[in-house]
């Protein structure tokens, strides 16, 4: 990152470094502060600060049950992965929606081979409902366990779970299970 004593002074039409009463040393971070962002959109040195920053971001919040002031909690730890999965789940059993005329009852069903979700090493719970839909959860890190769950070969209606705890059933088995369309889970 820039040293702030390498940096020119701040310019008098500068509006972050004239604040009121900005002194020389206001000034002179708030040239740095520009001068970082500009950093951080460029190339690999940003990808590499970025990572450091999310690292540092995972291990300050580790553990930890807060949330920001958009809902969203700040130990975020395999929400990424967990969408990723849940998400590829639903793609992949759409595909064999209409290929069998059902959904796929397990991991190992859905993919025999185990090519199409290999990338995703977490715990995948599915199973199967009397209505021929299927849902499907895995938990994170963190303690928060996703779901996704579907009924027909709609592929863009389909209803998320968010709790701490795995669900009871599908759809109609747990009320945690909500629409994507009236879903208000900030994590999804």
């Amino acid at each position: 990152m820039a040293n702030p004593e390498n940096l020119k002074p701040a310019e008098p039409g500068n509006a972050l470094a004239l604040k009121h009463g900005a002194n020389s040393e206001t000034r002179v971070r708030a040239v740095a502060t520009v001068q970082k962002r500009r950093l951080l959109r460029q190339g690999p040195r940003a990808q590499e600060l970025n990572k450091q920053a999310a690292k540092a971001h995972e291990q300050r919040y580790a553990g930890s049950k807060e949330v920001d002031e958009y809902g969203m909690r700040l130990d975020r730890r395999g929400f990424d992965a967990t969408h990723g999965l849940l998400n590829s789940v639903h793609l992949y059993q759409h595909g064999y929606f209409k290929r069998t005329g059902h959904f796929a009852g397990d991991r190992k069903t859905l993919d025999p081979d185990g090519s199409l979700l290999k990338r995703y090493v977490g715990q995948l719970e599915m199973r199967l409902g009397e209505d021929g839909g299927y849902w499907a959860w895995t938990p994170t890190p963190t303690g928060v366990v996703f779901g996704i769950a579907a009924r027909d070969d709609d592929f863009n209606n389909y209803w998320v779970y968010v709790a701490e705890e795995p669900p009871r059933g599908g759809i109609d088995a747990d009320e945690r299970w909500k629409h994507i369309l009236e879903a208000d889970y900030p994590y999804w």
